[in-house]
């Protein structure tokens, strides 16, 4: 017979092990996210899901009851666990040692824990005289949790709103299941409905796989117009149009077509004309951890889509359903039947702005149903996306009618797309372009090295290759690059291509496809550290043709080059000399200045133990404050066309969030407006990318810009950060991980003077920075002799009888 403590323990066991299947089968049955939405307005309002858990998950685990899920609430400092706690022990004693256990590990501040066995909160606080407050309050329906927000039916959940005409008392009722508002002409907007008493729906943090579905569900006959808008806990009940991070409008215009339209902070993001009202049977809103917008329809076709800008990841919003008027005075409509939140898996693939690492990596950027977040809609010159194109059938698909002028639809990257990590020898960036030939009688594919605006071609400097069907029924390809430069035209017996390949290496840029030359064009804009921006849209053979594109596939496959290691002289020769700028201390060289509102330098700065450290309050002033080179700290000569100069910055990750660097011919404390270069590593507060790092390489002749997660920053980035300067370009480095290549106005015999500061993500944002060391030298080129050595050396290093004295020696090398 087993002894009794053994007894006890094979129990402890059986309830370590039931726990954790309980707590395993409630993680995959109820979605973490929507659950703590539910919960959040009693929490405090701004809870979020943590990965990993807050303190206090390794005393779950010893317990016996691990955790399924952590999440913080930031503004009662607030933990949260979910964990299947054993029937028999979730009262009593052991009860009260947990609760005490959670209470010291989050430092005496409030822990709640949802019981996935018993259905109930329990709430923790410490009370009067060092005893426990324990509240319990039960679990909202797990048979509703993801899934139905809205039934139809009149609830404490959905709170009444009208304005602007609108009004609940006389225009809205509760109907058969449904909500229906029915404003007659006369009325303003008519603005009259409903919204969630709490925040319901979540951002997903983006990368995370996970993806919010919101489905609007209507009644297509007896609604005419409806708005539906996401706003933040802070306004909610004000009125949406102001208030709104994200809406969707449907509208019945008298005299125009029916149309959906979407719109993030007023400004208009996409619009689909609608043709068979059914699809406002069944809408979906998805949210995506890619920072897209998307809004489908029942089968999954995409109608609108469009890149997120402001929804911040992991907040929660409200949600309005309004009937609204397309125009003032007109009557409107909405029988609303439904409103579900689904919070699903999504893996959008790799990201390709992401850094290279050692192997290649392929991404897809369209896969015929999905051209968000890395494309914008682009129209021009005669075209028009919303009545020439549609993403369907696994496809986009362009058909301009004859007489169009030249018939531009389809898709661009606002931001740049093709990045060439690691390129140098070996290196190759592929991109792929799959269509249906058959389909198909003109495209046009450009890359260029600038800003790309819809309405307008790729700016320069670019490369173009456009594949064009004539009147004539002959197919022609054309290529050029830049202003016109190496301009070839092909006819192409073949006809139009179901594949093109483009492929970039440190020689020059090639395309691949039937009948067209496969010589390697030079193209100097391929460097490392460059980022290019793709287009591709319809394109007839000539003025006021009919023109098709039915475009697949996009793809992009970046191989790494083999690693040059560090630049090293060749035999004789010394690496070229760097000198200090700026050790940590204050110098007459650098001048202090503050740019934040009311506040001085002193009040925001001081010299700490060989660093200069500014900690920036959320005021106003964009957390502005650091020093400026009192005069210009590099004059560039005739160098600058042989190798580049470098500066090299030593931060501190654990006290930076956010850092800047501007260069100017002028000296000015706010050098924003006449900067030659600005260079910013700034960790992101708002929008779907919160929490990440932003890059930034901004000059007069464009913008360049990647994120990077906090998991990879805290593997790649040791606190250095170097800038080089090339006459017409600058380039950001993070050393050994990443680099940043833009075109800027460097050029030889330029002065400039140079400012380091703070910055914050926002305006209205904090900042901190922590800087010891700024060193200048001009960069060693790869086996640099000792004459080249004497040649880059300034002036007052020159020594003239020293390099007589090489050339003599080179001189007698050479003789026979």
């Amino acid at each position: 017979m087993p002894a009794q403590g053994s007894v006890r323990l094979v129990k402890a066991l059986i309830v370590v092990a039931a726990a954790a299947f309980a707590a395993k089968a409630h993680s995959e049955t109820v979605d973490p996210q929507a659950l703590l939405a539910a919960l959040s307005p009693a929490l405090g309002g701004d809870c979020a899901l943590a990965d990993p858990p807050p303190k206090g998950a390794e005393v779950l685990a010893m317990m016996g009851a691990p955790a399924a899920w952590g999440a913080l609430c930031p503004a009662e400092g607030r933990a949260v666990f979910a964990a299947a706690l054993p029937a028999e022990a979730a009262a009593g004693r052991w009860l009260d040692t947990l609760a005490m256990q959670l209470l010291l590990t989050n430092d005496g501040r409030p822990v709640s824990l949802a019981d996935l066995t018993g259905q109930v909160l329990i709430s923790v606080a410490a009370g009067q005289g060092g005893a426990l407050a324990i509240d319990r309050a039960p679990l909202p329906d797990p048979a509703k949790l993801p899934g139905l927000l809205f039934s139809g039916q009149e609830s404490a959940d959905w709170l009444p709103i009208a304005y602007a005409g609108g009004s609940f008392e006389e225009f809205a009722r509760y109907d058969s299941d449904a909500f229906l508002a029915d404003v007659p002409t006369g009325h303003g907007w008519g603005n009259t409905g409903i919204y969630s008493a709490a925040p319901v729906v979540p951002v997903p943090d983006f990368g995370q796989g996970k993806a919010v579905r919101l489905r609007l569900q209507m009644d297509p006959a007896a609604t005419t117009g409806a708005i539906f808008a996401l706003i933040p806990a802070e306004r909610a009940g004000q009125e949406e149009w102001g208030a709104h991070v994200l809406r969707l409008g449907y509208v019945e215009p008298e005299g125009a077509a029916n149309e959906l339209v979407l719109w993030e902070r007023q400004q208009e993001l996409g619009r689909f004309t609608v043709t068979d009202k059914a699809v406002l049977k069944d809408l979906s809103l998805w949210l995506r951890p890619d920072g897209s917008l998307t809004v489908s329809d029942a089968s999954g076709a995409v109608l609108i889509q469009a890149p997120m800008t402001h929804l911040t990841a992991g907040s929660l919003l409200h949600l309005y359903a309004l009937a609204s008027a397309p125009n003032p005075e007109e009557a409107v409509a909405l029988r609303l039947t439904g409103l579900r939140l689904e919070v699903v898996d999504l893996d959008t693939g790799p990201d390709p702005a992401a850094a290279l690492g050692d192997a290649p990596e392929t991404a897809v950027l369209f896969d015929g149903t999905l051209s968000a977040p890395h494309f914008a809609r682009i129209w021009a010159h005669g075209g028009d996306f919303a009545r020439d194109a549609r993403i369907m059938d696994g496809a986009l698909r362009v058909a301009v009618a004859e007489g169009n002028a030249w018939g531009k639809a389809g898709f661009y990257s606002p931001e740049p797309l093709v990045w060439l990590d690691r390129f140098t020898d070996g290196a190759e960036a592929r991109l792929a372009f799959d269509f249906d030939a058959a389909e198909t009688t003109g495209f046009m594919i450009a890359l260029s090295g600038t800003t790309t605006m819809n309405g307008n071609d790729p700016s320069l400097p670019r490369f173009i290759l456009a594949w064009r069907k004539g009147a004539d029924g002959i197919v022609r390809a054309l290529r050029h690059l830049d202003y016109d430069q190496d301009l070839l035209e092909v006819e192409v017996p073949q006809g139009m291509p179901a594949r093109v390949e483009l492929v970039l290496t440190p020689m020059g840029i090639q395309v691949q496809a039937p009948g067209f030359p496969d010589e390697v064009l030079p193209w100097p804009l391929l460097a490392e550290g460059r980022g290019l921006r793709l287009s591709i849209y319809s394109h007839p053979a000539a003025e006021n043709l009919p023109v098709s594109m039915v475009l697949k596939r996009i793809e992009l496959t970046r191989t790494p080059g083999r690693d040059p290691g560090e630049p090293i002289p060749g035999v004789g020769a010394e690496p070229l000399p760097e000198i200090t700028l700026f050790d940590g201390k204050p110098d007459p060289a650098w001048v202090p200045f503050s740019l934040v509102y009311d506040k001085t330098f002193d009040d925001l700065t001081e010299y700490r133990d060989g660093w200069l450290v500014a900690e920036v309050p959320a005021i106003g002033g964009w957390g502005r404050t650091g020093l400026l080179s009192d005069k210009p700290l590099m004059t560039f000569d005739r160098r600058l066309q042989i190798t580049p100069y470098r500066l090299r910055y030593t931060l501190d990750p654990d006290r930076t969030d956010g850092f800047a660097t501007l260069v100017s011919t002028v000296r000015a404390e706010d050098m924003w407006g006449q900067r030659n270069l600005h260079i910013d590593l700034t960790r992101m507060i708002r929008g779907p990318r919160a929490g990440q790092w932003k890059l930034t390489v901004n000059s007069s002749n464009g913008d360049w810009t990647r994120y990077f997660s906090p998991a990879w920053m805290a593997a790649h980035w040791d606190g250095r950060l170097e800038v080089e300067f090339g006459d017409g370009w600058a380039r950001a480095v993070l050393p050994g991980a990443v680099s940043i290549r833009g075109t800027a106005p460097i050029y030889v015999f330029g002065e400039f003077h140079v400012l380091m500061q703070s910055v914050a993500a926002g305006d209205y944002d904090g900042a901190r920075m922590a800087v010891a060391r700024l060193t200048g030298g001009w960069v060693t080129p790869r086996l640099m002799d000792p004459i080249q050595r004497m040649q880059l050396l300034d002036d007052a290093d020159f020594d003239p009888a020293a390099f007589l004295d090489l050339l003599g020696a080179d001189l007698s090398e050479d003789l026979p």
